[in-house]
């Protein structure tokens, strides 16, 4: 098992609750990460939804380059995403996964997925700028396989026209499920991801 998912807590994710825990080890994954960024600042919280406001400005500075909107318009976007989510977390089995710099109290990446049963399906992803390329979007994917016994596939999407996205999951071994003339659609089976822990 990869050693940075073995410094995790291991915790029972309970649906309603949260949970935060530090990061440490992002350095080992990565030697030429941005020297201004301390690793250890960051801790990953688990559906708090008092925190999906925050994480606008990520959602914004991420999509901006990619879906070509203004900043109102995805200001907007992830408003209504946010009301959506916190007036229906009672029906629907939401996994909300948050990194924050615990300093400037911002969240600085964030999955947003929904988890039937055996079967994680990602709504959204986004790591800020300024964090990308220090390992976070896989830290972010594959936490359900770590913490959750019945996962067995872990599902995200993507625009056909988000290289960048495509190239991320292409770079962390998804296989594409599907496509349309819109998306492409990406499948990672726990099978696959505990074979790769042993290697």
């Amino acid at each position: 098992m990869n050693k940075l998912f073995k410094k995790l807590l291991l915790t029972v994710l309970i649906a309603g609750s949260f949970f935060t825990q530090n990061i440490f080890g992002m350095q080992e994954e990565n030697s030429n990460i941005r020297q201004t960024i301390n690793k250890d600042n960051l801790v990953l919280v688990v559906n708090d939804f008092s925190l999906l406001e925050k994480a606008t400005e990520t959602y914004v500075e991420a999509f901006a380059p990619v879906k070509k909107s203004p900043e109102h318009v995805l200001i907007e976007e992830w408003n209504n995403k946010c009301r959506c989510i916190i007036n229906n977390k009672h029906l629907i089995p939401v996994l909300w996964i948050a990194i924050k710099n615990v300093l400037t109290n911002k969240i600085i990446a964030f999955s947003l997925s929904y988890n039937f049963k055996n079967k994680i399906s990602g709504d959204f992803l986004a790591i800020h700028p300024l964090y990308q390329g220090l390992g976070l979007a896989r830290r972010l994917i594959f936490y359900p396989f770590e913490k959750l016994d019945s996962i067995k596939n872990i599902e995200f999407s993507t625009w056909t026209y988000n290289i960048n996205a495509q190239q991320v999951y292409a770079k962390l071994g998804f296989d594409i499920k599907s496509t349309t003339n819109t998306g492409i659609f990406y499948n990672f089976s726990k099978e696959k991801w505990l074979s790769l822990q042993k290697k």
